[in-house]
């Protein structure tokens, strides 16, 4: 008898750790880690320490952030093709000289850790991971680094600011020396293959901010400024200028992966978190590209608040791999999320500690 209440007192104490533990899991703030689910979204807040927050694209919620440390200044964020890697540019600021450094951090995703720290790297990615591409403007010079070695594979006394990529063939375009000139490197040949000066209908030159390719890598989406802002249209096949539509001011471009449809954000006439005139229009815009038209744009207005103001002024956009889903940055404490299949609002994602600094750069 002693022996049937000594065992059943064991189990009982097994079956109450047990239980223990599982309230303990369900009630735990890690979260279970999957590649390819999240949006790093950075902050900068001068002295403060700096972060990059973790989103995750299947709940929409803030579920971890890195931590940089303060005068840290993360601006530009990509991630490697498998995933695996997010590339940071940091400036580095001395409170001594007040003057920064730039230099490059490649963070585990997984671990969060730090794996590369310094200039032979960039957050310009070849489709294949295997390439870093680097301009040096004050030094004149191009360059590109084998993204696995770190080292230099190729480097050239030119100006040339890669911008987007060809996913069929390994090309990169990107800005020249001049404001309208786009250049066309082949990574593999190691050549450079075309040069396209844009002009606009009246035979101006304009200033190129933003263009994406479509993934057949036939047309260029630009957006230019001359007198006025203007979204294009380039047909590089037949190298001609499609379509020429004023637009309120200039933003950035995105596109859904099948190509048809071409987003722009508005932020106003300063650009990013600069308020002048004009002021935004609290819209996304949205084109066609099978059509070559423009389509109904999306109002942001129901994210909006007193903090906020009206209307928002959205900058950088990062589209979902499925296409569902677009988020934008806006220069207070929020990224907005927005529904693409049936072109409306979803949420915002609020930052309520950082309401006073910037959140600037996405990856997805």
């Amino acid at each position: 008898m002693k022996g049937k209440v000594f065992w059943g007192i064991v189990l009982l104490i097994i079956l109450s750790i047990f239980i223990f533990y599982l309230n303990c899991t369900k009630n735990s703030t890690k979260y279970e880690f999957r590649i390819g689910h999240y949006l790093y979204v950075s902050n900068t807040g001068g002295s403060v320490e700096n972060k990059i927050y973790i989103i995750s694209t299947e709940t929409d919620l803030v579920v971890d952030s890195i931590s940089l440390g303060p005068y840290k200044w993360p601006s530009n964020l990509a991630l490697s093709p498998d995933k695996r890697i997010l590339y940071v540019t940091v400036t580095l600021f001395d409170t001594l000289t007040h003057s920064g450094v730039l230099t490059h951090y490649e963070i585990d995703t997984r671990t969060k850790t730090i794996k590369y720290n310094g200039p032979n790297s960039s957050t310009k990615i070849s489709p294949d991971g295997v390439y870093l591409f680097t301009p040096i403007p004050q030094e004149g010079q191009y360059r590109i680094f084998n993204a696995y070695s770190h080292q230099i594979v190729y480097q050239e006394s030119t100006i040339f600011y890669p911008v987007c990529f060809d996913k069929k063939a390994p090309l990169v375009y990107g800005r020249g020396e001049k404001p309208n000139e786009i250049r066309c490197f082949n990574y593999e040949a190691k050549r450079w293959i075309q040069t396209i000066y844009i002009r606009l209908r009246d035979g101006s030159i304009p200033g190129l901010n933003d263009y994406l390719l479509s993934p057949d890598g036939n047309t260029l989406y630009l957006l230019a400024r001359q007198y006025d802002y203007y979204f294009c249209v380039y047909d590089l096949t037949q190298d001609s200028l499609l379509i020429q539509l004023i637009i309120n001011s200039i933003g950035q471009l995105g596109i859904k992966p099948d190509g048809n449809t071409i987003y722009v954000t508005d932020p106003g006439g300063g650009g990013a978190c600069v308020k002048i005139e004009p002021p935004p229009t609290g819209n996304l815009g949205v084109f066609d590209a099978q059509t070559n038209t423009t389509l109904p744009s999306i109002s942001l207005d129901p994210l909006s608040d007193s903090l906020t103001g009206h209307p928002l002024g959205p900058f950088y956009i990062r589209i979902n791999p499925d296409g569902r889903k677009a988020y934008l940055t806006i220069c207070f404490d929020r990224v907005l999320v927005i529904d693409l299949i049936m072109n409306e609002p979803l949420k915002a994602i609020i930052f309520p500690e950082h309401s006073n600094f910037t959140l600037t750069h996405i990856a997805l």
